[in-house]
């Protein structure tokens, strides 16, 4: 059996009080760095980058834009090449501290993303922390292997409910 995080030692305990205070710490001091926009501010870089690999959703949770933003433009691909140099861009940098290839999207309709996470992974010399957010419909247990085979640190499933009645 494959242990989540084996390769990246400060994956740690998402529900733990250290990190939520990590996390709440982390958020508030970016909050106070976007407050200054003078001398300095294009050295900085984004701890966490998010990319979505694929538009499109299998779910239509009540709390999410995705319906709407899927009017709006075609369910596609991000094309490889696009990905490898946002990830090389990315994996050079020693200030990104979280990579996400998931954004507004199900990351799981993506059929490459195993191979693109461990793509990120060949360069992560940092331990970054590599980790999704699925709606979990299209995990089986394939899928959950080839993440875990790929260098996946950390998912999140979120059940924030199909229907109404699940939701409330």
């Amino acid at each position: 059996m494959l242990n989540p995080g084996h390769r990246n030692p400060r994956v740690v305990d998402t529900y733990s009080l250290i990190t939520k205070l990590y996390l709440l710490g982390s958020v508030m001091r970016r909050m106070a760095e976007s407050r200054f926009r003078g001398k300095g501010a294009r050295d900085r870089f984004p701890g966490t980058l998010q990319v979505q690999t694929r538009s499109g959703c299998n779910a239509h949770c009540l709390l999410c834009p995705q319906d709407a933003v899927s009017k709006m433009f075609p369910e596609e691909t991000m094309e490889r090449a696009l990905f490898e140099r946002i990830a090389r861009d990315a994996a050079s940098d020693p200030r990104l501290l979280g990579f996400a290839p998931v954004l507004q999207n199900e990351p799981l309709r993506d059929a490459d993303l195993p191979g693109k996470i461990r793509y990120f992974q060949a360069l992560n010399k940092t331990n970054v922390i590599v980790f999704i957010a699925t709606n979990g419909m299209l995990l089986v247990p394939e899928t959950v292997r080839a993440l875990l085979e790929s260098g996946l640190d950390m998912m999140h499933i979120s059940v924030n409910g199909y229907q109404r009645e699940d939701f409330e």
